[in-house]
């Protein structure tokens, strides 16, 4: 067993001297979840392969990223417990998964305060009437001047009509 042990971490050093890729030290290194966000880097050499890198939270999946070649990035949410769980597949299947709970996570919550200030501007229109008589037999009166605190006078409104019903409602 021991000969087994040493000519296998031999063999792993003769891989590791001749620049052949070893995958299992790009996998642990290459999924990575902080506070605001959960990357994967792509394998160089990973022909067309397709990537896809899912966060999760609590079984909801929260954001996607997908790709052919470099980093696939996902931003971490601003959720209660701040617990993920991030997966990458290749080509639909799985191919590892991390996890990593935080005290805090997404975006940073940003307060402003802003002051605002309003203006009223009152518009006074004065609409003058024609004191001769319209179309259609109509005499029409302008209204009275303005009596005291601003109200108008009361005073009769004659109105003629040459044909038809009028009818006063109050």
């Amino acid at each position: 067993m021991k000969a087994f042990g040493f000519f296998a971490g031999a063999g792993c050093a003769a891989l590791l001297a001749t620049g052949v890729p070893v995958f299992a030290s790009v996998r642990t290194q290459a999924l990575e979840i902080t506070q605001t966000e959960a990357t994967f880097q792509i394998p160089n050499h990973s022909g067309d392969s397709s990537f896809t890198l899912n966060l999760w939270n609590s079984g909801t999946l929260v954001g996607t990223s997908s790709g052919t070649s470099g980093i696939l990035t996902v931003n971490v949410p601003n959720i209660a417990g701040c617990t993920f769980q991030a997966d990458v597949r290749q080509d639909g299947r799985y191919l590892m998964g991390k996890r990593a709970t935080f005290t805090s996570c997404g975006p940073a919550l940003t307060t402003t305060t802003s002051t605002t200030t309003t203006t009223t501007t009152t518009t006074t229109t004065t609409t003058t009437i024609p004191a001769t008589a319209p179309a259609h037999g109509v005499n029409v009166i302008p209204p009275p001047a303005t009596g005291a605190r601003g109200m108008a006078p009361v005073a009769p409104v004659p109105i003629k009509v040459q044909s038809g019903r009028v009818t006063f409602t109050g």
